[in-house]
């Protein structure tokens, strides 16, 4: 019988997927992730993951990677 594979919960890897997508266009992306913003409403970026509310996060993120961001 093989061994059971480990499955990584989506909500791990899109947590992630963020935070490698913040390194490429930042040193410290988790400190970025907890400091609050005035974008979101004074929330840290990092409560926009897993919610209805990630994309927004999602998108200034690709504005920035694009030279899009201000």
């Amino acid at each position: 019988m093989s061994a059971a594979v480990p499955v990584t919960p989506v909500a791990h890897i899109q947590a992630v997927d963020v935070e490698q997508e913040l390194g490429e266009i930042m040193t410290n992306p988790q400190e970025w992730l907890d400091t609050p913003n005035d974008r979101f409403e004074g929330r840290p970026p990092r409560a926009l993951i897993h919610t209805s509310e990630e994309q927004r996060l999602r998108d200034l993120i690709g504005s920035v990677k694009h030279g899009l961001g201000s």
